[in-house]
This record gives C-alpha cells, structure tokens and sequence, in this order.
C-alpha cells in the first residue's frame, strides 16, 4: 500500500529473508501478513484477492497455497483439520520441493525479503524452512481466543462452531510443538487491536528493522477495529472444553515470556497523521471494498443470466413433454 521499498531502511546481509506467517485462520495473520509485506517492501503479483469474508485480502501467495494443498493431499490430511495428525509427517516430495524451490527463486528476483503467510503453514512448515535453509528465516505465530475465532468464522464463513473449535484445538496443538522448538515471534490478535503501535514495533525489531515514524502512525491506523468479525462475550469464557482451555492458557504463557524477550525500544513512537492522510488511507480501503462489491455484483448477474437461460430451457423441455404425452395419449386412444 505504500509503496515498494518505501522503507529503504532494512539491514542488507549477505543472504536474503523469509518470513513465515502461520496461525488459525480468522486470527490476525492476513493483518499481520499485510503489515509486514508493507514493512518490507514486499512485491508480489500473486496474492489471492480478497472475498466478502476477508475483504482487504487473504495476503497468500496463489501458489505456495497451491503447494501446500498438494502436500496435505499426498499426507491425506483435509483441511481444516478436523482430525488428530498421528506419528511424524514426512515431507519427502521432490517435485514440489523443486516447485517451491522455483516460486522462492522467481521472489527473490526483486525482493530482499519474501513474505509467506498461510494458515496450512501449521503443519506444512518444515517442508517450507527445509527449501529455505540457506535464508534467514524468521517465523511470526498469530493467534486468538478459540471461541472468538470459531464465532468469527461461524459469522464470516458460516462454519460450525464446534468444528471450528476442534480445528482451532488441532492446529494450536501442532503450533504449541513448533513454538516450543523454534524462535518464533508471538502475536496475539487482541493485543493488535488493543495495543497496535506496541506489537507493530516489536515486529520491526524482530526483523531487525528500524522504525520509520510516519509509516508506523499509517500501519496503526490500517489496523482499525471494525475488521472484527467478532467480539468476545463473557459468557462464552465457559463454553470451552478442558483440552482447548488447557492449549490458550499454555499459549499464553508462552507469550508473556515472548513479550520480554521481544520487546520495543521504548522511545520509538510513531509520528501523528494529518486528517489527510487518514482520508487517503481510508480512501485505498474504500477503492478495494469498491473493487470487491463490483466483482461480486459481476458474478450475480452472470449467475442470474445463467439461471434464466435454464429456466428458459427447462420452460421448452415442459412443453416439449406436453406435446409428447399428448401424441402418447392420442395413439393409446
């Protein structure tokens, strides 16, 4: 959004980076993947446009979900995961590891640092960091309250809340392993909403980046909280079993000791942002939404053709059966 390499102030090293977002899906990771490929400079021409359940966009690249799809097929895993992943996956695919070896190479033509985000990351991550080995390679977790997440997506993408929760306990089981094993920057989605200079600044110092005031008041205010698809309640504190309360509350600690070791300078502040610049900020969401609704109302109307043009159909195929059973009639008589 704000233009390639508007930074211009990351550290150059002899090898290049990657940043690899994962957590639940409706957690925060598209806003985190968007704040940073706009830290970073980020270009790519592949991201997955954005739908009515994620109207600013989903930030994934087309292709690395492509790949990821294919290993989750081949370890017959559907996703969302629903059901217990059992002994130690194996990610020994050369074709796609050459294909995915190809899709970073092509990034890194014109990025100094590439940005992967995808929730399927949760389990599909080794595959990843194994191809990329010879790179720096920083990994940033997101996550939510389960009960937030599974009404978000109950809301958004109308699915069960209870398959939502058993999804959310799968995949932040997998995820509690990694962040046990690997340095990892953790990233809670209340803490984004609530505390959004602070979390963003501790995103710039663990990619050893350093802190442009006018572009952090511009990310702070991208971050605003009406993207919620849902609020938490108090009483929905008492819907979870013991297992997925048992998995945040360990997540949470987790947390707190990555909130000291990963914590901002304290005298880095982001600048104020005129009226103006608000407007064209809001103005570049309201372009997109615009975008979305125009291709969504496209698809309408191509669908209500369609339906007409069956209708039609199935009105002359009543008909024809008409003059059929009256010339079966006429001949019985």
């Amino acid at each position: 959004m704000f233009g390639k390499n508007i930074f211009g102030t990351q550290k150059k090293e002899n090898r290049k980076n990657i940043v690899f977002i994962y957590g639940m899906g409706k957690s925060g990771t598209s806003l985190v993947a968007q704040l940073i490929q706009d830290i970073v400079g980020f270009n790519d021409q592949d991201l997955m446009e954005g739908r009515m359940d994620n109207v600013f966009g989903y930030y994934e690249n087309m292709h690395m979900v492509d790949i990821n799809n294919q290993i989750l097929e081949r370890l017959k895993i559907r996703f969302p995961v629903q059901e217990e992943i059992k002994g130690n996956l194996k990610f020994n695919f050369p074709d796609l590891e050459k294909k995915a070896e190809e899709l970073v190479k092509n990034l890194l033509k014109e990025n100094h640092t590439v940005v992967f985000k995808d929730p399927r990351l949760a389990i599909t991550l080794p595959f990843w960091t194994k191809i990329t080995k010879r790179f720096n390679q920083h990994l940033i977790f997101v996550f939510r309250h389960p009960m937030e997440v599974a009404m978000s997506l109950s809301k958004a993408a109308k699915f069960d809340v209870n398959t939502s929760l058993l999804s959310w306990e799968i995949n932040n089981r997998i995820c509690l392993d990694k962040l046990k094993r690997q340095e990892t920057l953790m990233l809670s989605y209340d803490d984004l909403m609530n505390s959004t200079e602070r979390e963003i600044l501790r995103i710039y110092k663990f990619l050893k980046i350093k802190t442009d005031a006018d572009i952090l008041a511009k990310q702070i205010f991208l971050a605003l909280p009406e993207i919620r698809h849902y609020v938490l309640k108090q009483e929905d504190m008492h819907n979870l079993s013991r297992s997925i309360s048992s998995i945040y509350q360990e997540i949470l600690k987790l947390s707190e000791k990555d909130q000291k070791k990963h914590a901002f300078e304290q005298n880095e502040k982001a600048a104020k942002l005129s009226a103006e610049e608000k407007i064209i900020i809001l103005r570049d969401r309201l372009s997109k939404l615009d975008k979305l609704v125009r291709k969504q109302f496209d698809e309408m109307q191509e669908l209500g053709t369609e339906y007409l043009r069956m209708e039609r159909s199935n009105r002359f195929l009543s008909e024809e059966n008409k003059k059929l059973f009256k010339e079966l009639d006429s001949k019985k008589d």
